[in-house]
């Protein structure tokens, strides 16, 4: 057995399974200095990738608390929901026999933080850090501890003490690993009821020196990248952070450049692409914040001015009301403001840079206009007027590829388009019909279905069409005719939903005085219709049984659903509330927020 192998199992079991099973408005709360994880206080200051659940039972608490935990815990769902994690606890009996505890126990490990660190700089490889909190279950953590050393040592790993600060370290190094470096070793110490634990010996020894007060170095709380993040994340710090993520990349790519001499090369190219500029990035998550079921904020700090690849996407900003056309049953929408004359000019640009001039327009330009018969610079481009949206939708009857989507481009002349579009259908000849819904006449991209395609799976037939001042390109003519529809029963459209009118009133209390260059609307109940569903008919049961002979938990799925039906949906979606997204461009980077709202119940 590898010795590697050994502890990063048992790291991986708790990290993954132990917490899951057992804007820019007004003045909103600066993150305090209790906010911050603990390991953020005693991890070093390059500390390039941090991953921390503060608190895993605080998290735990915020998920049972949540829409979807809510769900998990309705009694109608309880027999089914019983029975699967004991077929599932079944077939983990090896795994438990291995390790020495049961899987309940290992869940309940965690009793406070979980927190993950690569730390690296352009005079150090990546290394590894970890910690978790176990709480009054330390001596379950010790138990496990040892059962992992003993699989090490017989597999002929050596073991080895020291101390720093008082602190008992142990090393276990795998048989074959060379005497120096830091590959297939690790190594530990408890604090109290915390582990810590890494791969370079020296780092586990400063680590430990900083813990026990005889270190004064600085750590990744004093940097400032990872200030300026716990700074910006406003929003979700309203509330208890239950996730936190950090990522210097350029600096990361600078280790592994120590390590690997040949990456050199790419981080002699970054400036070339103005990925030098990418800055930082990093994620905060709370599932408390008052009216909201969970938010989460996503940043990219971008260094100015921006150049290379994060200058080619020219974003712009505007409001976020649905095409008038747009079903209200639709289970997802989506609106993205951006110029693609000047973005489709930088990507030439950079293609050319490092193919030569006139290469990008011969290699995609006119190979797109040998095809479809119109100029992309002279007739395409100049129709846009920077605003494409996405609809999702359910075609009935559900089955595995239910999902229909349809693209949305506005343009400045729609006449204008509708004669393009005729071009083109006049160059794909009779491989594109002209059809019509009623009144209303519309392209289809004519394909045949191929013979390997079951009945029950559902044959997408590409469609193109003119409305209002958009052109639209759908993979069902199904979700075209609703479309149409709308325009006879405008106040079924999605823009006249109360979810939908609630959601927009939301992304522009979060934007504040910003301008919003994308906003998002999901329906998270219609996305779990697709697999509930699914697992009510003959052809998803099938499906399942074939992935029982060689996946456990699909296995205890299955044993579960023969011996319980499933409740009826509306048992299930009365607990999900609409969720959104914005996205902000500044001067500072591009700023992301997602939220889902809270559904009170009766």
């Amino acid at each position: 057995m590898n010795c590697r192998r050994v502890i990063a199992g048992f790291l991986v079991v708790l990290v993954s399974l132990g917490p899951i099973v057992a804007g820019r408005q007004g003045p909103a709360a600066e993150p305090s200095v209790a906010q911050l994880p603990r390991a953020a206080k005693v991890f070093p200051k390059d500390s390039v990738i941090f991953v921390s659940i503060p608190s895993v039972p605080a998290l735990k608490k915020a998920f049972l608390d949540s829409s979807a935990g809510r769900m998990l815990q309705d009694p109608q769902l309880t027999p089914f929901l019983s029975d699967f994690w004991s077929g599932l606890l079944e077939t983990g009996a090896a795994f438990e026999e291995q390790v020495g505890l049961s899987i309940p126990t290992l869940l309940a490990i965690p009793q406070g933080e979980l927190s993950f660190a690569i730390t690296a700089n352009s005079a150090k490889a990546p290394s590894f850090l970890f910690m978790l909190d176990a709480g009054g279950n330390v001596e379950d953590l010790r138990k496990l501890l040892d059962r992992a050393q003993q699989a090490a040592t017989q597999a002929g790993a050596s073991v080895t003490r020291s101390t720093a600060a008082g602190f008992d370290i142990i090393q276990l190094k795998q048989a074959d690993a060379p005497e120096e470096g830091i590959d297939n070793r690790v190594s530990f110490f408890i604090s109290d009821s915390t582990l810590f634990a890494g791969n370079d010996l020296a780092e586990v020894k400063a680590l430990a020196e900083r813990i026990g007060g005889e270190a004064t170095d600085e750590v990744l709380a004093d940097n400032t990248k990872f200030q300026r993040l716990m700074r910006e994340c406003r929003q979700a710090s309203q509330g208890t952070l239950h996730l936190i993520a950090f990522a210097d990349p350029i600096q990361l790519l600078e280790g592994i450049a120590v390590a690997q001499p040949s990456v050199g090369f790419a981080l002699a190219v970054l400036p070339v692409l103005g990925l030098d500029g990418l800055n930082s990035l990093g994620l905060a998550m709370s599932a408390d914040v008052a009216a909201w079921d969970s938010i989460a904020e996503i940043h990219i700090f971008l260094d100015n001015p921006r150049t290379g690849v994060l200058d080619v996407p020219a974003l712009k900003k505007g409001e976020a009301i649905p095409e008038t056309f747009v079903p209200g049953s639709v289970i997802r929408y989506a609106t993205l403001y951006i110029d693609p004359v000047p973005t489709l000019a930088r990507v030439e640009k950079l293609f050319d840079g490092f193919r030569g001039t006139g290469a990008f327009r011969r290699a995609v330009i006119q190979r797109i206009e040998r095809n479809l018969g119109v100029d992309v610079m002279e007739e395409v481009l100049p129709l846009s007027s920077g605003r494409v949206s996405l609809v999702t939708w359910f075609e009935q009857p559900v089955r595995v590829n239910s999902r229909a989507s349809g693209l949305i481009f506005h343009v400045s002349d729609p006449a204008a388009a509708s004669i393009l579009v005729e071009k083109v259908a006049e160059k794909l000849g009779d491989n594109m019909e002209r059809k019509s819904l009623g009144s209303r006449e519309y392209y289809e991209i004519l394909r045949r279905r191929p013979e390997y395609l079951p009945p029950q799976v559902r044959f997408t037939n590409p469609c193109v069409a003119v409305i209002e001042d958009t052109v639209v390109v759908t993979d069902s003519a199904t979700l075209l005719g609703e479309m149409y529809a709308m325009l006879d029963n405008p106040n079924q459209s999605l823009r006249e939903t109360l979810e939908f009118k609630l959601t927009l009133g939301k992304v522009r209390q979060l934007a504040g005085a910003n301008e919003v260059t994308m906003m998002a609307y999901g329906r998270p109940e219609e996305a779990l219709r697709a697999l509930y569903e699914s697992a009510r008919s003959e052809e998803g049961r099938q499906a399942l049984r074939q992935t029982a002979e060689f996946s456990p938990p699909a296995k205890a799925i299955l044993e579960a659903l023969e011996k319980h039906d499933l409740p009826p949906f509306d048992v299930l979606a009365k607990y999900f509330a609409p969720q959104g997204a914005l996205l902000i461009d500044d001067g500072t980077g591009w700023h992301i927020i997602s939220f889902a709202l809270r559904k009170k119940l009766k």
